[in-house]
């Protein structure tokens, strides 16, 4: 089914899908939440239609950690380099559309570079997945600079003295014109406007302020997580599941994630619960109230 309703999706995750029989106690299959679409193929057999938007709107992100926390669903804000050394995108934007720009990227890896003045972006430092409430949701400047250096004795991140020390540390980097496009980048945080991308100039952090900070983004080592694949059975406003000519089937309604043609191109992440509010909780309540006057 991701083969021919959501083909990009299915080319990306296809060393990661657990084939074989589903596991239906599963709350999440090896960072591949997909199950066989058992309730799109009960839909389709009793004589539903596709919906119309093509292909499916994919639910995936990039891993949580490759970078500094960020209070939002977000990508990292600093200069994000391919491996030629060149930025490849506006880095303000959030975890599933900085995705559509690595899927066009030649390469597995996106290289993020920043200084220790960088920890001054935000007052607190909120953490993802922390309980709200919890005393680590928030970490004070101090304690997400400490978290930095931690990683770095992980191994999982670099850091040196001097911008070439921390690039000759990555693997696979053109580090030549990754000097070329850190330099460009703070010419513009000087001049206050980015003429690659316009990012917003509050975001124009230079990296100029020892000691110098680097982590990535490896794809080829499944760092990416697909959530679901959104859509499928045609939807009306009224939740019924149609026919090809929109003809609604008598007595079949549909709600939650399958719910077609409510997502296009990607999932995004403008919104909290989204997903949640919108067609599991929001659409299903007033699909209930209706089926309650009946």
């Amino acid at each position: 089914m991701m083969a021919k309703y959501a083909p990009g999706t299915y080319e990306r995750y296809y060393d990661r899908i657990p084939w074989g029989e589903v596991d239906y106690d599963s709350t999440t299959l090896a960072g591949v939440g997909q199950y066989a679409g058992d309730g799109h193929k009960m839909g389709l057999w009793v004589g539903a239609a596709w919906q119309k938007t093509y292909p499916n709107a994919p639910m995936d992100e990039s891993s949580v950690g490759t970078y500094p926390s960020s209070p939002v669903i977000s990508n990292f804000w600093g200069i994000n380099l391919a491996a030629d050394g060149r930025r490849f995108m506006n880095e303000c934007t959030n975890w599933s559309y900085v995705r559509n720009a690595i899927n066009t990227m030649v390469g597995n890896k996106v290289f993020y570079v920043w200084d220790s003045e960088y920890v001054k972006l935000h007052e607190g430092w909120v953490q993802f997945g922390a309980a709200i409430g919890s005393s680590d949701r928030v970490r004070t400047q101090e304690q997400e600079l400490a978290s930095w250096d931690t990683n770095v004795e992980r191994g999982t991140w670099f850091k040196s003295d001097t911008i070439d020390g921390l690039l000759s540390q990555f693997e696979g980097l053109d580090v030549k014109a990754a000097r070329t496009s850190i330099d460009a980048w703070n010419r513009y945080c000087d001049q206050g406007y980015d003429e690659e991308f316009q990012l917003n100039p509050k975001l124009l952090l230079p990296i100029k302020t020892p000691p110098f900070y680097g982590s990535f983004l490896d794809e080829s080592k499944g760092t990416r997580n697909l959530l679901t694949v959104c859509g499928g059975l045609r939807t009306n406003a009224d939740m019924q599941v149609c026919e090809e000519d929109d003809t609604p089937i008598e007595g079949l309604y549909c709600t939650g994630i399958m719910t077609g043609d409510f997502y296009a191109s990607t999932y995004g992440y403008p919104i909290f619960g989204q997903n949640l509010g919108g067609v599991c909780g929001t659409l299903s309540y007033l699909l209930g109230r209706d089926l309650a006057k009946l």
